[in-house]
């Protein structure tokens, strides 16, 4: 059983300076670690310094950051008690407060916040994204003053999510993290007395109404545990989620033909008399409409339907899961990397890369919460993507805004993902380069040697900038962009550096000091992009924008490195061992 005071204490093992800081201000880097990146092995120091914005002036906010699955904005407070929570007014503050600091903070009104706030704001804030405010605890809360504090909120119209994670919640999201089942052991659902039900030709499924008092029954057992087979938990909807609520307590005699019910996948069932019983299940659509009855009392019980499916064999059991997860998961918005768990291209791409020569070998997740063999490292298939747009296709912009759309445009998954040039040499360089300014990132954030003050931010958001001029030093040198010709960058000549041209080993790991001569690189770019940032900041405006748009890369950047790479010759002469890290 997970200790979160245990976690805290792993947590300062990153790096001295959080020995002294405080337990509160560590919990939110721990709901990071386990709710949101959910890959204990993938936290560093530098997310430290990203996300927490914990101090005086802080408006109620202890940490800020993008929700790595889709286009949320979170905002987090925590709070870390000794003893639980009784009084609704201690969490109701909370989000209060949160409200009128976004008000401020949406009407640029920030005079009054520490700058940390500012800073993450301007470069994470975009009108698209929803925000979500994160209550987080280390006490519990009775789940009837959750149901409370969520109705009152409700009714003071706050224009963001709320969400209260517990003591409780905490705990379940680490010990899933570190050795749990994907899969609910059994439960009993009890359904129609007349025992009307639909079922094939063969016993791999059945259709039959449940009613919604054993359905809340399960739920207050085992919560989001219940939806670990789907593709994303409940995300509260304005529009759609009173509807559902209203219909579950007023008119509940129409809930069956206004529902669409849920849907079971399990390894097992069975129909006894008016109960239905399963075996290592999970509801795999379904999760609003089950969440809204778990959290509202209603008076009334009800019958909603209930599709029961179990794969033909085990060795078919994940597969048949995801088909029926997509297909029928259509209320809310899934993520489009998801949908891609099946396509045979991702899954042969998985299988190329999970292959031991050339060493390492290396674990593509193609859907969330996969687990790699212990031989192998892990690389989300999101990120793979954004390596190849970045590097091999000269697009870093793109990379960093495409981690959705690659999966949705058929013409940029194919680029990506089906390539015809794809050899697993480049990619482990590719890999190794990547973790290398990773390492490099979370050194220079934990020294704080900084020449120019600018560089602290922008170092959060360069590395595919990174990864694209060391593609672009790889064309050149193997003569596959010639970048001296004089309309190398019009649009034809874009064209060109963007084809999919580089194979093999690029790295020349055998060049002695190749590690530190490495880092300079990293220093030398980082002071780069900081000086172009710096003379257009007027109108580019952030060190988050500047990586985001895509005409920055051609119009701002190529130009730049094209002359303090290969046309000055003072310059060249300063960055010929940087030249020479690649072939």
């Amino acid at each position: 059983m997970a200790n979160i005071q245990e976690e805290i204490k792993i947590l300062r093992k990153l790096h001295k300076k959080l020995e002294e800081v405080s337990d509160n201000t560590l919990l939110p880097l721990l709901a990071y670690k386990y709710i949101y990146i959910q890959d204990p092995e993938d936290l560093r120091y530098s997310d430290f310094k990203k996300i927490i914005v914990d101090g005086p002036n802080d408006g109620g906010i202890d940490a800020i950051f993008n929700h790595p699955e889709d286009d949320r904005l979170i905002l987090l407070q925590s709070k870390n008690y000794s003893q639980d929570i009784s009084a609704k007014d201690t969490i109701l503050n909370a989000f209060r407060k949160i409200n009128a600091t976004l008000k401020d903070l949406k009407n640029l009104q920030t005079a009054n916040y520490n700058k940390k706030l500012r800073s993450a704001w301007s470069n994470l804030y975009d009108e698209d994204k929803s925000i979500e405010v994160v209550f987080l605890t280390s006490a519990n809360i009775t789940k009837e003053l959750i149901t409370t504090i969520k109705n009152k909120l409700d009714q003071e119209e706050i224009p963001f999510q709320a969400t209260i994670y517990t003591k409780d919640d905490l705990e379940f999201f680490i010990d899933n993290s570190e050795n749990s089942s994907p899969w609910v052991q059994s439960a009993t659902l009890d359904i129609d007395k007349n025992n009307k039900c639909l079922c094939p030709d063969n016993d791999n499924g059945v259709i039959v109404n449940i009613t919604a008092t054993s359905l809340k029954r399960i739920y207050d057992i085992y919560n989001i545990k219940l939806f670990q087979q789907n593709f994303r938990y409940f995300i509260k909807d304005k529009k759609v989620d009173p509807k559902i609520v209203e219909s579950i307590q007023k008119n509940s005699n129409l809930f069956w033909f206004l529902n669409n019910g849920i849907i079971i996948a399990c390894k097992d069932f069975r129909l006894d008399g008016d109960k239905l019983r399963l075996e290592d299940f999970s509801i795999i659509n379904g999760c609003q409409t089950t969440s809204l009855i778990g959290e509202h009392n209603f008076s009334n019980d009800f019958y909603l339907t209930c599709k029961v499916v179990k794969a033909p064999s085990p060795e078919e059991q994940d597969a048949f899961v995801s088909k029926i997860a997509e297909a029928s998961n259509r209320q809310k918005a899934i993520k489009p990397r998801d949908l891609k768990s099946t396509d045979k291209a991702m899954r042969k791409l998985q299988m190329d890369l999970k292959k031991e020569i050339p060493a390492p070998s290396i674990f593509l997740e193609i859907r969330r919460g996969e687990k790699a063999p212990r031989n192998a490292e892990k690389l989300k298939n999101d990120l793979y993507g954004q390596l190849v747009l970045s590097f091999m296709l000269q697009q870093p912009a793109k990379a960093r805004n495409s981690s959705r759309t690659m999966f949705d445009s058929p013409s940029l998954y194919s680029a990506i993902f089906k390539r015809k040039n794809f050899d697993k040499e480049t990619i482990v360089d590719l890999w190794d380069l990547y973790k290398s300014f990773m390492d490099y990132k979370d050194k220079k954030l934990k020294d704080g040697n900084f020449s120019i003050e600018e560089a602290e931010t922008m170092i959060e958001y360069i590395h595919f900038f990174v990864l694209a001029i060391a593609g672009l030093i790889v064309k050149v040198k193997r003569g596959l962009f010639d970048i001296t010709a004089k309309d190398c960058f019009s649009p034809e000549g874009e064209k060109k550096l963007q084809e999919d041209n580089i194979q093999g080993r690029f790295l020349n790991k055998e060049i002695e000091d190749y590690g530190t001569i490495l880092f300079g690189f990293f220093d030398c770019i980082l002071e780069d992009l900081t000086n172009i940032f710096k003379d257009h900041k007027n109108t580019i405006g952030t060190e988050a924008n500047f990586t985001k748009v895509t005409e920055h890369y051609p119009k701002l950047v190529l130009p730049f490195i094209k002359d303090r790479f290969f046309i000055n010759d003072y310059q060249k002469k300063l960055r010929k061992d940087f030249l020479n890290l690649f072939k």
